[in-house]
């Protein structure tokens, strides 16, 4: 009787471990483009907010044309718009502009480096491997070292595989280009990780996309590829992470969000980690960086409670799910902007305004903190899920619970908490707008002795143990 409880006990404890995921800290991170075009680092409310959601990873520069030493971003127009046949020749008359306006003179890698150093987080650069020159890489790369800095890897380029830069480039011209930065490198920091850029997966296996990932599957000088992930729930035109055009659906706007619900659940469920395997059998299981990624930037979603709730989603899921293992580093973007619902801060008219996704941000920022932390996912619904943060001695220290439910949900937990703190981020329907108008609520309580819960219609709450 002893031996069979043993070999129980042992059954059980072999279950708990495969069933745990150590936290990658690296899957927490935020791409800084334009931030410091629209922001001050050196602003105390700027960097205090930041240091709120305190990111693990920042990415710089966010695009193909950045020189070093350059005023702002460095960007050559001329450049610009002979490699570029889409919209960011536009775009980039209008960042300079604003970078002009105010009177900036000084390279944004010191903004970058500032940030870095004041919220403690390691990096990732994109290389310019089109129109810099030879040199300029290294420069970036010392530039950022001799501050004390950790760069993680180098980004070959950006999205090089998109239509607007077919005319310039093709698959054997980009691999042709990321070697040859890539060997520039490795003579001076041979250790260096270095990531390529995988095109979009498509079903045509003659399509020029398909034929760029599988020429480039063949090559061995990099790490890893580098995916993009812009999540599409309403229905119309995009382009390079953002909707063109948009049809409402029939019905009101709680039946349209309710649809939208159903896409992303279905994605998450399903979608998310069939889009991963399949690059895992094109790249045989290469590391992936999904250094951009967000819901499609959209007038419908963006803002809402609903893009709230979708972000700590992704991060929580990034973190516990097995099928997602090859993913080993991740920025959101964007970390600050004029746009609204793409950014975690937006810029308007000179006031700094927190958007959806800082409160959620802001609550996922403590299960990236320690390197010993596993994480264990459970689904209690089909619209419901428990994500729990374990310590080294197999203590609970965090409890996730996600609820996409218009209705309360009560649950129970496995063991009694004596004292936690409650954090709660909610609202009355998805579709609520964090404005001054809107009604997303964050709160926190001191609670004792909880073992039952009752989770909030549309919510997202943070069960912290406080042991005494």
């Amino acid at each position: 009787m002893k031996k069979l409880s043993i070999i129980l006990l042992c059954v059980v404890y072999s279950s708990l471990l495969l069933s745990q995921q150590k936290v990658n800290a690296n899957l927490f991170g935020i791409t800084t483009e334009t931030t410091f075009i629209f922001n001050n680092v050196k602003d105390s409310i700027f960097i205090n907010k930041v240091k709120k959601i305190s990111p693990k990873v920042l990415r710089f520069p966010g695009s193909n044309f950045y020189h070093f030493g350059g005023v702002g971003y460095g960007l050559n127009l001329e450049e610009i718009d002979d490699w570029h046949r889409a919209g960011f020749p536009k775009r980039a008359r209008g960042l300079l502009r604003n970078t002009n306006q105010r009177g900036h003179q000084h390279d944004y890698i010191e903004d970058f480096i500032l940030l870095a150093k004041k919220v403690n987080a390691s990096v990732i650069i994109i290389a310019n491997i089109i129109t810099a020159k030879d040199n300029e890489i290294i420069q970036i790369i010392q530039n950022i070292k001799s501050n004390g800095i950790e760069i993680i890897g180098v980004e070959m380029g950006s999205e090089l595989s998109n239509q607007s830069y077919k005319h310039k480039i093709d698959r054997d011209s980009y691999i042709a280009l990321a070697k040859k930065c890539t060997q520039k490198i490795k003579e001076v920091y041979p250790d260096m990780k270095i990531t390529v850029v995988a095109a979009p997966l498509v079903s045509n296996p003659l399509n020029r996309h398909s034929l760029w990932n599988r020429s480039l599957a063949k090559e061995t000088f990099y790490d890893g590829i580098i995916v993009h992930n812009y999540v599409k729930v309403t229905t119309g035109e995009d382009r390079y992470g953002e909707m063109i055009t948009e049809s409402k659906e029939a019905g009101s706007q709680k039946i349209a969000f309710d649809i939208y619900k159903k896409r992303v659940l279905k994605f998450f469920s399903s979608g998310f980690i069939e889009k991963i395997q399949k690059y895992n059998l094109v790249f045989d299981n290469k590391p992936i960086w999904i250094t951009e990624w967000n819901l499609q930037y959209s007038k419908l979603t963006g803002n809402t409670l609903f893009q709230g709730l979708f972000s700590a989603h992704y991060f929580l899921d990034l973190a516990a799910e097995s099928k997602l293992n090859t993913i080993e580093l991740t920025t959101f973007h964007n970390l600050a902007g004029r746009d609204y619902g793409g950014s975690v801060f937006r810029s308007f008219q000179g006031e700094l305004q927190e958007q959806s996704t800082y409160y959620p941000m802001q609550m996922l920022g403590n299960i990236f903190e320690d390197s010993s932390f596993s994480i264990t996912k459970k689904e209690i619904s089909f619209e419901c899920f428990q994500y729990d943060i374990i310590d080294n001695k197999f203590a609970l220290k965090y409890s996730f619970l996600i609820n996409w439910s218009g209705n309360e949900r009560k649950i129970k937990l496995e063991k009694l908490i004596p004292k936690s703190i409650i954090d709660q981020f909610y609202g009355e329907e998805l579709f609520s707008l964090a404005d001054e108008e809107g009604v997303i609520h964050f709160s926190t309580d001191i609670m004792s002795n909880v073992n039952k819960f009752s989770l909030k219609p549309y919510s997202l709450t943070l069960i912290k143990v406080i042991r005494e």
